[in-house]
């Protein structure tokens, strides 16, 4: 037999899915010396149909690198395309089966951890190949500094892309706004300094936490932002803008085992009540500062203080940062996204 009387036992091999007689027809053809793209081509299409389906995407890469012949060439970018449609169909069965859960209709949002620069390239193919991307989009998508919301959606939907991120090495979180909300928050008055762990005064009610029941720190500051006459404009009426007049600065101390966040903020501190550390005339920003790096000297927390860039980012989000009640204590003549910003920000890290 020569190389086409083989070739045309293989299709029909591959038609009756005569998968072994077709890999022992293939050792023939390259006894008989059939080029090396198109013995690929072939033992791709066998590792297709065979459950093997990286193994078959990897030779039809090598097939359009190494081959010349445009039949070859389309054959392979066919295999590829097949493969790809297979793993989202697969993907969209796996979020539909998902949405059969209550949970997983609420509203979520997808976030993306930042990587390493030298990984960029690498995991920007995985990327583009979940959310149909081209591959500069993709580069330009994932961030290397800071965390970075890319996609709302359900929480179903949300789970499931992020198990498919995980496959290619790409971290990212799937937050349940609904979870954000379940999350106890309690504004602290005062603290007091005890032997294992620490005494809370909260505007509620008192608690005695051990140290080790407190393991994150997450810090931030919003602005203070009030209006102010800028002048008449031309009908001869007073002209306002709004302009940032201070900052609140904020700490949260998290007890995901009692689902509890103990949220400090400078200008509503008693400095005066529980632990003392310098004399009263003193402003209030040292005595804040005083306090929270006792804090942080005291306890073994895991501090999270990248708030400004992410807030910059959340805000393009005005929608979703609505649905969040923020659960900052602070009186505001208006709504300031800033607050529910924080929030959003560190219940993210809560109990990771």
């Amino acid at each position: 037999m020569n190389i086409s009387q083989f070739l045309s036992l293989f299709e029909t091999q591959m038609q009756d899915q005569e998968y072994e007689g077709a890999s022992r027809t293939l050792k023939q053809l390259q006894v008989l010396g059939m080029e090396e793209p198109q013995l690929q081509l072939l033992t791709a299409r066998i590792y297709e149909c065979t459950n093997r389906t990286a193994e078959a995407e990897q030779l039809y890469r090598q097939v359009l690198k190494s081959s010349a012949s445009n039949s070859i060439i389309n054959q392979a970018r066919q295999g590829l395309q097949v493969i790809q449609d297979q793993e989202r169909q697969k993907r969209e069965a796996r979020i539909a089966l998902e949405m059969t859960e209550e949970e997983s209709k609420d509203h979520s949002l997808l976030l993306l951890l930042p990587i390493a620069v030298s990984d960029r390239e690498q995991k920007a193919e995985g990327l583009a190949r979940i959310f149909n991307l081209d591959i500069y989009t993709a580069r330009s998508v994932l961030p290397t500094k800071h965390l970075k919301i890319y996609r709302l959606g359900r929480y179903g939907e949300m789970k499931v892309y992020a198990e498919e991120l995980k496959k290619y090495g790409i971290e990212s979180l799937p937050i349940r706004l609904k979870t954000i909300e379940s999350i106890s928050v309690y504004p602290v008055i005062y603290l007091e300094e005890d032997k294992e762990g620490i005494n809370i005064t909260t505007k509620d009610k008192d608690f005695y936490v051990p140290w080790q029941l407190l393991p994150r720190m997450v810090k931030g500051q919003v602005p203070i932002i009030e209006e102010v006459v800028i002048g008449v404009d031309k009908k001869y009426q007073i002209a306002k803008a709004e302009q940032t007049k201070d900052f609140l600065s904020i700490v949260d101390l998290h007890c995901p085992q009692q689902q509890m966040i103990f949220r400090l903020q400078d200008q509503q501190y008693q400095f005066i009540q529980g632990k003392r550390f310098i004399g009263d005339n003193i402003t209030m920003m040292a005595r804040w500062k005083e306090l929270i790096a006792w804090l942080e000297q005291t306890g073994n927390f895991a501090i999270v203080d990248d708030f400004l860039p992410f807030a910059e980012m959340a805000l393009l989000y005005p929608e979703t940062l609505q649905e969040i009640t923020p659960k900052v204590n602070f009186a505001r003549v208006k709504e300031c996204l800033w607050d529910n910003s924080f929030h959003l920000y560190s219940c993210i890290f809560f109990g990771r």
